[in-house]
């Protein structure tokens, strides 16, 4: 634990009966994810029930922008603890010590042009278009298309704990604006080309705006308002793209190494991993809601000598998938397995800003519902990330 007061750390031991003596209690630094400085502490112990201060001194940290987090953890020492092997881990938690900085850019944004419903605009290798009768874009790098799609998206393949919860029922009508969304208006400034989209008879505007920048960079920016106050809270909120199947790999800084929620997280640690787009899928014994990153910093997909990196204002909550995300939506039981996803067609990438939690203190009544504090509220949001093309 850290005291916020003082920014000392201390080690809690929740055994009933037995001392820290069985444990290693490490300390490492990481810049960016990678590991710079580490260390043990030397004798550090704590009684059943009490905890100790740990003596940690670190270097100077250097104002280079970077983020730095400190990961706290304990490993078994060898015969220490019942059929557990020596360097087992056994419990970590992580702190950031110095925030990253934002990185500034002096590139200027790139005029859009319109030629009836099609709008464009080209840079440094990177063409951007956008369909005015759908708001959905297209974007590609030397011609070879990359990423496409971008509809508001507040729907997910259901979880058990949801569809025990009645979710398909209290919930559907998120389902139905992320299937039947409205373009209310275009708008092509000198800088950028923004959609707004409505949903049902005054519900949700949702407000999407899209910059291209002079170096290649695509800068993204959408809103969600809520207009009325009546509606149960939606399952995520982001942006739905499709890839193409040519991106098989991926690389991201948040947590991992497996998939992470907003109230399943505590066990993943911040740091950068990366795997196969179609490793990221876990075979739940029906198809449901899967894969999902959280804290994400930043996310690459790569292939075939191509890529794409997209970097979140603040951290996003994203998942990569190399089969239609649809694939996971709720079918009858017995219909479809696990057994039955596969990578095909185009690959799914969702870009929230935030995902509902997964519940589950019951899979049968509304108890099963995520606590409140890991529920979406109903109330305007906004974020922004930044997508880069190129190796």
């Amino acid at each position: 634990e850290r005291d916020a007061a003082s920014g000392t750390f201390r080690v809690v031991n929740r055994n009933s009966f037995t001392d820290l003596s069985g444990y290693d209690l490490h300390w490492t630094v990481l810049r960016d994810g990678q590991a710079t400085q580490s260390g043990v502490f030397a004798g550090a112990n704590a009684a059943p029930g009490a905890s100790a201060d740990l003596a940690l001194t670190l270097s100077n940290l250097p104002d280079d922008g970077a983020e730095y987090i400190l990961t706290l953890s304990a490993t078994a020492k060898a015969g220490a603890i019942k059929g557990v092997p020596a360097g087992q881990g056994i419990g970590f938690n992580q702190f950031v010590l110095k925030p990253a900085k934002k990185a500034e850019t002096t590139a200027a944004a790139v005029k859009p042009v319109r030629s009836g419903d099609v709008i464009t605009a080209t840079a440094s290798g990177t063409a951007l278009k956008v369909d005015a009768r759908t708001g959905l874009v297209a974007l590609s790098h030397g011609g070879k298309a990359l990423l496409t799609g971008g509809a508001p998206n507040f729907w997910r393949g259901l979880t058990d704990n949801d569809e025990g919860t009645g979710v398909v029922k209290s919930h559907a009508i998120w389902k139905t604006f992320t299937e039947q969304r409205q373009v209310r208006s275009v708008e092509v400034s000198d800088d950028g080309v923004s959609i707004l989209y409505s949903f049902g008879t005054g519900s949700v505007h949702w407000k999407t705006t899209y910059r291209l920048l002079t170096d290649g960079a695509l800068s993204v920016a959408a809103t969600f308002t809520p207009l009325r106050d009546d509606l149960p809270d939606p399952l995520r909120l982001g942006l739905r793209f499709d890839t193409d199947p040519s991106l098989t790999d991926m690389k991201w800084y948040g947590k991992g190494p497996q998939e992470s929620y907003v109230d399943r997280l505590t066990g993943a640690g911040l740091g950068v991993y990366a795997g196969k787009v179609a490793d990221q899928y876990h075979a739940y014994s029906r198809p449901m809601e899967s894969g999902n990153k959280t804290d994400v910093r930043w996310l690459t997909l790569s292939g075939n000598g191509e890529g794409l990196t997209v970097t979140g204002e603040q951290p996003l909550s994203v998942n990569a998938l190399a089969f239609p995300y649809e694939d996971l939506y709720l079918r009858k039981q017995g219909t479809w397995k696990s057994s039955d996803i596969a990578p095909h067609g185009d690959g799914s990438l969702l870009i929230d800003l935030i995902q509902t939690g997964v519940g589950g203190d019951t899979g049968w009544s509304l108890d099963g519902r995520p606590l409140a504090k890991y529920r979406i509220k109903l109330q305007p949001q906004s974020y922004a990330f930044t997508v880069r093309t190129g190796k």
